[in-house]
């Protein structure tokens, strides 16, 4: 009799944890029950920073508990058929439909992704002989960045910039009249001098500006949020260009761009492809309401209150 009854206890302690590893129930919470699976699933769904705790016995138990308490609430809320309410199956309605439109625009994703790959591959591909040909009658455009030497004068307005200008083209000394008029104190004790600029190492604005100076000559007024730059380029290092092996994939970038618009082109006519760009106007956005998302408005933009 004993023996039997140890039977049963084991039959009804493996009915309760479960027969399978992965199907093993932890927890149960009338009708509800939590198995091993269900709790690796919701772990490891979670950041890796938090699975770094819950990765322990003592980050598992908490989460099984707070898991637990969950389910109570829910239970209660099927008991209370919140379910069957109104706001709950418009809700879950609306979260469908956004659901469907994600998993549609990730299959046509995952559609272009592919296809491209093949398109690269076999239709729009580049050969090792496009690319030397390409970098032999692109060479000059292969010439690596130069390192400059640089002075500059910087002025607050206009005005000033302007008639700074004037007495530098009359002849005057440059290295004086930055130690006379430059508002920048960090050069203006050294006659404006910079020293070498690399390549990226200023303001976009003057990086264009320095491209079109020969050594020795000076610039416009450059405007910047600093004010008013008068740039005199006073040396350059010589030009090397990049190798073949350098310049490869840039080339292979340039060359695979050019022939994917060439594809899509002949696509559009074959495609007849029509635009009716008047419609843009019925095309409605759901604007951000949060302060950090705003368009600058013409009073928060300097160039407007010139």
């Amino acid at each position: 009799m004993k023996k039997f009854w140890l039977l049963f206890l084991s039959l009804g302690l493996f009915l309760f944890f479960g027969c399978g590893k992965r199907g093993a129930v932890i927890a149960r919470i009338g009708p509800e029950k939590i198995t091993v699976s269900d709790l690796e699933n919701k772990i490891n769904s979670l950041p890796a920073s938090y699975r770094q705790y819950l990765a322990t016995e003592s980050g598992k138990r908490q989460y099984l508990e707070n898991l637990i308490k969950e389910e109570i609430v829910l239970v209660s809320a099927r008991k209370a058929k919140i379910h069957r309410k109104k706001e709950y199956t418009s809700r879950v309605r609306e979260f469908t439909k956004e659901l469907n439109r994600k998993i549609k625009d990730y299959k046509e994703q995952l559609l272009l992704e592919l296809y491209l790959t093949e398109l690269n591959k076999y239709t729009i591909n580049v050969t090792s002989e496009e690319v030397r040909n390409y970098y032999q009658e692109h060479i000059t455009d292969f010439r690596q960045p130069r390192a400059v030497g640089l002075s500059h004068i910087l002025l607050a307005t206009a005005e000033q910039a302007n008639e700074t200008y004037r007495r530098l083209k009359k002849g005057a000394d440059f290295a004086r009249v930055a130690a006379e008029v430059s508002i920048d104190p960090s050069s203006a004790g050294r006659g404006g001098d910079l020293g070498i600029i690399q390549p990226g190492g200023t303001l976009p604005e003057l990086e264009e500006a320095i491209k079109q100076l020969k050594i020795g000559e000076i610039s416009l007024p450059v405007k910047t949020q600093f004010g008013y730059h008068i740039l005199k380029k006073t040396s350059e290092k010589s030009l090397t260009p990049k190798d073949l092996t350098t310049a490869e994939p840039e080339i292979r970038q340039i060359l695979l761009t050019e022939k994917f618009n060439r594809w899509l082109a002949e696509q559009d006519k074959k495609l007849k492809v029509r635009k009716n760009y008047d419609r843009l106007s019925q095309v409605q956005i759901k604007l951000p309401t949060s302060s950090n998302y705003f368009l600058p408005s013409e009073e928060s933009n300097p160039d407007s209150q010139k």
